[in-house]
């Protein structure tokens, strides 16, 4: 524990580097730790590892999404018609998208990623024992509660046609 947030000190290719586990999952606690750690450690980059929900369609469980651009969908104001969406997006910086897309075509690099994942019987798709990782960039979203509604799910997807996957921090990082 470093400053009050919980750390750990790593070293990759020579470049030192921190990982933090925030106390809590969402956009509130995301924010103010990432807002205090940029503060502390001046770092060069900052990104996060979580779990997303991705769309039926667009994308299937063990693909990494990195997102492109990224809303928050539950920004927005209800009336006595509903609920009146009001998105503002964060683009992914284009150097950054394009070093990052050009990192994720080789193959050695998806290889590296899932040569020591072993899937237990409960984690296997189609009865199939190897991992089928696809990396990518991709229009995303994040709200502050988990979507398990067909209903609500509809309307997130609808905020924009090409949305790929949803949850709860990214937005705020």
């Amino acid at each position: 524990i470093k400053f009050g947030l919980n750390c750990q000190d790593i070293m990759i290719d020579g470049h030192s580097g921190i990982i933090i586990v925030p106390p809590r999952m969402g956009l509130v606690n995301t924010s103010i730790v990432s807002a205090r750690a940029i503060d502390l450690f001046e770092p060069k980059i900052i990104c996060m590892s979580g779990i997303c929900a991705g769309i039926e369609g667009k994308a299937n469980i063990y693909d990494i999404v990195i997102p492109s651009q990224c809303d928050q969908h539950d920004a927005g104001k209800w009336s006595s018609e509903g609920f009146v969406p009001e998105s503002y997006s964060i683009p992914l910086i284009h150097d950054t998208e394009v070093a990052i897309n050009r990192i994720v075509k080789e193959k050695s690099f998806i290889d590296e990623i899932s040569c020591d994942v072993l899937l237990q019987g409960s984690e296997m798709i189609d009865d199939s024992s190897s991992l089928d990782v696809k990396i990518y960039t991709a229009t995303t979203s994040s709200g502050s509660s988990v979507i398990a509604d067909e209903t609500m799910l509809d309307h997130v997807t609808a905020q924009h046609r090409k949305k790929t996957a949803f949850e709860m921090e990214s937005y705020a990082l």
